[in-house]
């Protein structure tokens, strides 16, 4: 790699510090402003004069500590640039947050860059959506609690009319109502994972602690688990522990299977996480309806659920097992989603 045409830079570098966008600030090692860039103005409503000189701490009022560990990270060579979120007060008083980019400026003198966009609007944003989907989570739980309260009521019902029903018609009837309210009830108890899903940041979840949590909630499980896993890492929503229970829950009711086998390898940048069974297999006519909302033996909304839960962050899943041999379920990671 050729080193960079410094004459052509210094030619253009005044054209790029006068067009630049966003908050563009040069710091001494005081912390003192040396020099600050026209978006100044647009960013925080400052004048060259009226922020050159001053003391930039004095700017600061969110995330002091973050700026003073970034600063001696970069003059301390642990890296060259540091990104932080800092809160900065505009020249009218109002608080302002940035997204700020810090490095170090080689030469003479020992100075600071910080460069940075405003993601005031961003961060409200993010908290308005928090609070709504709070609401509608607390309205949710409180429906689905009164509908489940309605449904014991009605199953009560419902048992006493099958009991002192003479008539073998009717009682056919009173049968079916049962199965009717029972897939409600199984539906309304799904929206409670339903309504979690996407509400908490994806996070870096441990593969092997995880499959061992979902392995542990099934209701005695009979089909022995084996993985192969090793250290891995996923980036992915906190509900994947609801992934790996519906899969081997999976497993366990309809495969017919005497092992679960569950292995992670690589391909082409992407990382797989295989659950493989040795039961009877998913039909060839069935493989591309299985994570539809409503297929299934049960109720249909396990798998959907799966798929919509890997989705949040990137990953897919498929089916690519052969009939009669075995189901495999195969989960494909991003590149920059796992780490082992």
């Amino acid at each position: 790699m050729s080193a960079p045409n410094y004459d052509r830079v210094n030619k253009y570098a005044p054209q790029l510090w006068e067009r630049s966008v966003g908050l563009l600030l040069i710091l001494s090692r005081e912390r003192v402003v040396v020099l600050a860039a026209p978006g100044v103005v647009n960013s925080l409503g400052y004048s060259h004069s009226d922020i050159e000189g001053l003391r930039f701490d004095d700017l600061v009022c969110m995330q002091l500590d973050g700026l003073n560990k970034a600063i001696d990270a970069v003059d301390g060579g642990e890296t060259r640039t540091m990104t932080i979120e800092l809160g900065l007060l505009s020249k009218d008083g109002q608080p302002r947050t940035f997204q700020i980019e810090v490095f170090l400026l080689e030469g003479d003198r020992h100075e600071f860059c910080l460069r940075g966009w405003d993601i005031t609007k961003k961060i409200e944003d993010e908290r308005s959506i928090e609070i709504m989907n709070k609401k509608l989570s607390i309205l949710g739980s409180a429906t689905r609690h009164d509908v489940l309260n309605s449904l014991t009521g009605l199953f009560g019902y419902l048992e006493l009319a099958e009991i002192r029903c003479k008539d073998d018609a009717v009682k056919k009837y009173i049968q079916k109502a049962k199965l009717s309210a029972e897939t409600i009830k199984v539906q309304m108890e799904f929206t409670r994972y339903y309504q979690e899903l996407g509400l908490k940041r994806p996070a870096w979840i441990n593969v092997e602690e995880s499959l061992k949590v979902a392995y542990s909630s099934l209701n005695e499980p009979r089909v022995p688990m084996e993985m192969s896993v090793g250290r891995l890492r996923i980036l992915a929503d906190p509900m994947l522990d609801k992934v790996f229970f519906n899969l081997m829950d999976n497993v366990q009711r309809h495969a017919g299977a005497n092992v679960l086998k569950i292995t992670f390898t690589t391909e082409d940048e992407h990382g797989q996480l295989v659950f493989e069974d040795d039961g009877t297999g998913i039909p060839a006519d069935e493989k591309d309806i299985i994570f539809a909302r409503g297929y299934g033996r049960n109720t249909g909304l396990g798998l959907y659920l799966v798929r919509e839960v890997l989705e949040i962050t990137g990953m897919t899943i498929k089916e690519i097992g052969e009939p009669g041999k075995g189901a495999r379920f195969v989960i494909t990671i991003p590149a920059n989603k796992f780490e082992i």
